[in-house]
C-alpha cells in the first residue's frame, strides 16, 4: 500500500467520523423541535369542510376559512421551529493541504460561550409564545364577534318569526296628526293644536293613550274636544289624555290651547310641541305614533324715543340754557340690553357736566355720560330694559355766547340703540328744532317835534328817528321804515339820511351795522289845514318810540301796528328790520303832544 493510498484512507476515515458525529448532534438537538412541533399540531384547531350546525359549526368554519386566524396559527407554527435554529452549534470546518511531502487534512469545530446557546433558545422560546398568545386572542375575537353575530341574527330571527304571527293575528296602527295652522307666531300669541288620532290597523286599538309636551315659553291654557270618550288624565305638563278604544277607521280629536310667552330670549327662538300615541294593542308600525308641531317665533325688543325741549328764553338766546327731556319705552317683546342714547347736540350748544338724570316711577338716577365737545356727541348709557319699562331722562345745555349772526335754529338729533335687533328702528330717533336769535340787537327812537305846542292845523312837525346796534354782533343789511301819520303830508324834500317815500311809507336802507354803530335820519310834515269833525283823532297823535330789548319775528311781511296808550293809540311806529334774516323789530310809542 502506498502513501498515497494511506492518506486517502485516512481521510475517508475521519470525514466519515466527522459526519457521523455532524448527524448524532444535529439529530440530538432536533428532538425538542420534533416532540414541541407534533405537541403544538396536536393541539392545534383542525381545518374542517362541514357546514355549519349550530354555534359550534359556525365556529370551527371559522377557524378554517378565517385568514386572520389562520395567518396567526402559521405564525406560530413557524416561531417554533426557531428554537433548534437557534440552539444548534455552529458547523465543523474541515481544511485540506497537499505539501511536497504528503497531505495534511485538519478538521475543527467552534463551540460558542458558555450559556449562550440557551440564551438563545430561550429567547426563540419567548417569540414562540408570543407567537402562541397573538394565536389565541386572534381566536379569542373571532369567536366573540361570532357569538354576537349569532345572538343578533337569532334575535331577528325570533323577531321576524313573532311579527309574523302578529300579522296572522292583525294589528292596530295608531296615526297621529298634529297642527297649529301657524309657521311663524309672535309673543303673546295664542295657538290652538289640533291632535287627531286614527286608527289604520286591522283591530281595534286598546287602551288609547295621547301625550302632549309643551316646550318652554309655552303655556298651556285648556283643551276641547267633539269627541265622546276622551278625559283629562294628567293636567300638569305633559299632558295625558285617555281616548278609550279605538276601533278600525275611527279618529279622534282634541284642542289644546296654549300661549306663547311675551319675554322670550332676544333673537329667533323656535317652539316645537312634542305629543305621541300609545296603545296596549300590537302594533305593526309605531314610527307614525308621534308629531312634532315646530314654529318659529321672533322676539325682539321695541325702543322708542320722543324729545321735547324748555329754554329759559323764548326764543333762545345767546347763553341761555336749554333743558331736553327723553321719553322712552320698550314696546317689544324682549328685554333690551345695553341701551344708548346718542345725542347730538347743536353746534351752538355745549353739554352741561352731570346734567343728565333718569327719572322713573318719581324718582331720579345719575345716568353715565360721555361727552365728546369737538363733535358735539353725548353718549347716554341706560340700564336694561325688559319689555313694557319706560321712563323720562333729562339733561341741560348752554347756548353759545355770543350766538353767531345768522343764527335762528337750534338743532338736537338724538337715537337710541341695543345690543339686539329692534323691531321697529323707524322710531328710534327724534329730531328737535328751536328758534333762535341771532346776537345783534338793533334800536330804533323816534321823536317829534312842532313848532306850535299844542300842535294845530297847518303847523309842521320834524320827526328824528335814531337808531343803532346794541348787541355784540354785527347786523347785516338792516332797512328802516317809517309811515306817515294820517292828517300830515310830507314837506318835499324833508327827508334826510338817503330815504325815499313810497306809498306813504319812508324807507331808508342803513347798510351793515356794526357792534356800537348809531345814527339818525329825519322827515317833516305838515298838519291838514281841515281835521276831521271832533277835534283830535288817533291818527293824529304824535308819537315816540322808546328803546327797548331785541324782540325778533320770523317774518318779512309784518305791518306797522298800533300800540294802546291808554285812553288814546300811537301813530303806526317806526320799524327797523334785517333783510337777511328776515326779522323785523317794532317799538311801541309814547305820547308827547296832542293836536287841537
Amino acid at each position: 500500500m502506498t502513501a498515497q493510498t494511506m492518506m486517502r484512507n485516512a481521510m475517508a476515515t475521519l470525514l466519515t467520523a466527522a459526519l457521523a458525529w455532524c448527524a448524532q448532534t444535529a439529530i440530538s438537538a432536533d428532538a425538542p423541535m420534533n416532540s414541541r412541533l407534533g405537541a403544538a399540531v396536536a393541539d392545534s384547531p383542525q381545518d374542517t369542510t362541514a357546514r355549519p350546525q349550530g354555534l359550534a359549526a359556525l365556529l370551527r368554519e371559522a377557524f378554517a376559512e378565517n385568514p386572520g386566524a389562520a395567518a396567526a396559527r402559521a405564525s406560530w407554527l413557524a416561531a417554533l421551529q426557531e428554537h433548534p435554529q437557534a440552539t444548534a452549534l455552529p458547523d465543523p470546518m474541515f481544511q485540506y493541504m497537499r505539501e511536497e511531502n504528503g497531505y495534511e487534512l485538519m478538521l475543527s469545530q467552534m463551540f460558542p460561550a458558555r450559556g449562550m446557546l440557551r440564551i438563545k433558545g430561550s429567547m426563540a422560546d419567548a417569540r414562540a409564545e408570543m407567537a402562541r398568545l397573538n394565536y389565541e386572542m386572534t381566536v379569542r375575537d373571532l369567536v366573540t364577534d361570532m357569538r354576537t353575530s349569532y345572538a343578533e341574527l337569532q334575535y331577528l330571527d325570533r323577531a321576524i318569526e313573532l311579527t309574523t304571527q302578529n300579522l296572522a293575528l292583525g294589528t292596530a296602527d295608531l296615526l297621529l296628526l298634529k297642527t297649529d295652522g301657524e309657521t311663524v307666531v309672535q309673543p303673546g300669541q295664542t295657538l290652538n293644536y289640533v291632535l287627531t288620532v286614527v286608527n289604520e290597523g286591522s283591530i281595534t286599538a286598546e287602551s288609547v293613550t295621547l301625550e302632549d309636551t309643551l316646550p318652554p315659553y309655552l303655556t298651556y291654557q285648556g283643551w276641547a274636544t267633539n269627541d265622546s270618550g276622551i278625559t283629562l288624565t294628567s293636567a300638569t305638563n305633559p299632558y295625558r289624555w285617555s281616548l278609550g278604544d279605538l276601533a278600525v277607521g275611527v279618529a279622534k280629536s282634541i284642542t289644546l290651547t296654549a300661549s306663547v310667552a311675551i319675554s322670550l330670549p332676544n333673537g329667533t327662538t323656535t317652539l316645537s310641541n312634542y305629543a305621541h300615541v300609545t296603545t296596549t294593542s300590537p302594533e305593526a308600525d309605531i314610527t307614525n305614533n308621534e308629531r312634532a308641531d315646530t314654529d318659529t317665533v321672533t322676539a325682539h325688543p321695541d325702543l322708542t324715543l320722543f324729545k321735547s325741549a324748555t329754554s329759559d328764553s323764548v326764543p333762545i338766546t345767546q347763553g341761555s340754557t336749554i333743558t331736553y327731556t327723553y321719553t322712552g319705552d320698550n314696546r317689544g317683546y324682549a328685554t333690551a340690553t345695553g341701551v344708548t342714547i346718542t345725542d347730538t347736540l347743536d353746534a351752538n350748544t355745549t353739554y352741561v357736566a352731570g346734567s343728565a338724570v333718569l327719572v322713573v316711577g318719581g324718582s331720579t338716577w345719575p345716568v353715565t355720560a360721555t361727552y365728546i365737545d369737538s363733535s358735539k356727541t353725548l353718549v347716554l348709557e341706560l340700564p336694561n330694559m325688559p319689555p313694557g319699562a319706560e321712563g323720562y331722562l333729562r339733561y341741560r345745555a348752554t347756548v353759545a355766547d355770543p350766538l353767531p349772526q345768522g343764527v335762528t335754529l337750534i338743532t338736537n338729533t338724538a337715537q337710541v340703540t341695543s345690543h339686539e335687533t329692534d323691531l321697529n328702528p323707524a322710531n328710534n330717533q327724534s329730531t328737535l328744532v328751536l328758534s333762535a336769535e341771532s346776537g345783534a340787537d338793533i334800536y330804533v327812537d323816534k321823536v317829534g317835534v312842532s313848532a306850535a305846542n299844542p300842535a294845530v292845523p297847518g303847523s309842521e312837525v320834524v320827526y328824528l328817528l335814531r337808531y343803532g346796534n346794541l348787541g355784540d354782533q354785527a347786523a347785516s343789511s338792516v332797512v328802516l321804515t317809517d309811515a306817515i301819520p294820517a292828517n300830515t303830508a310830507l314837506v318835499a324834500g324833508s327827508i334826510t339820511g338817503g330815504g325815499t317815500e313810497s306809498g306813504g311809507v319812508i324807507t331808508w336802507s342803513l347798510g351793515d351795522l356794526a357792534v356800537g354803530a348809531s345814527g339818525q335820519v329825519s322827515f317833516t310834515v305838515r298838519i291838514n289845514d281841515v281835521l276831521p269833525a271832533g277835534g283830535a283823532a288817533p291818527n293824529a297823535l304824535i308819537s315816540a318810540c322808546s328803546i327797548l330789548s331785541r324782540v325778533c319775528r320770523n317774518t318779512t311781511a309784518m305791518g306797522p301796528t298800533r300800540m294802546p296808550m291808554g285812553p288814546s293809540a300811537c301813530t303806526p311806529p317806526s320799524t327797523l328790520s334785517r333783510a337777511a334774516s328776515g326779522c323785523r323789530f317794532e317799538r311801541p310809542c309814547k305820547i308827547i303832544g296832542l293836536i287841537r
